[in-house]
């Protein structure tokens, strides 16, 4: 998903600014961590659905389906799929200089940074898949909650 550059006022940019002091880690935050954090508060005041453009994660009876735009549906188990999802949290929650990738061989993925983004590959050897790293605690929040639900029938 390419880009969209949006232009807000100065004074907006200066409530941004003032927010950062009260979101955790809030003095490093990005716009658009502060934005993803303004828009998860929203979506759970308006109790809307929890999701991650450009990604679809069902759970099913034999684990969990992730869909990645554009690309073949893959399957972790609800074990495997809770360990990707905190695969994703420990990496962005290290420190920049200490962050360590996961490649999991026994859950099938790989966790690891790409320039400033989390590059996500389920399965292991599939092209990895680009995330903020707001958008990649988006997806892990995501992952763990699906994972955790009642699977749904697959019977049409």
């Amino acid at each position: 998903m390419s880009p969209k550059i949006i232009k807000i006022s100065s004074a907006r940019a200066s409530q941004l600014d003032e927010l950062r002091e009260h979101i955790p880690n809030g003095h490093s935050a990005s716009y658009n961590e502060m934005i993803g954090a303004l828009l998860n508060i929203a979506r759970r005041a308006f109790d809307l659905k929890e999701e991650v453009p450009g990604v679809l994660v069902n759970r099913i009876p034999e684990g969990v389906q992730i869909f990645f735009e554009d690309r073949p549906a893959s399957g972790l188990s609800v074990e495997g799929t809770l360990e990707l999802a905190k695969a994703i949290c420990t990496y962005i929650d290290s420190p920049v200089g200490a962050r360590i990738p996961t490649h999991s061989y026994d859950w099938n993925f790989i966790v690891e940074g790409r320039g400033l983004n989390v590059a996500i590959s389920v399965p292991a050897k599939s092209e990895p898949v680009l995330f903020t790293h707001d958008l990649a605690r988006d997806l892990a929040g995501l992952l763990e909650s699906t994972a955790k639900s009642a699977p749904r029938s697959t019977d049409a």
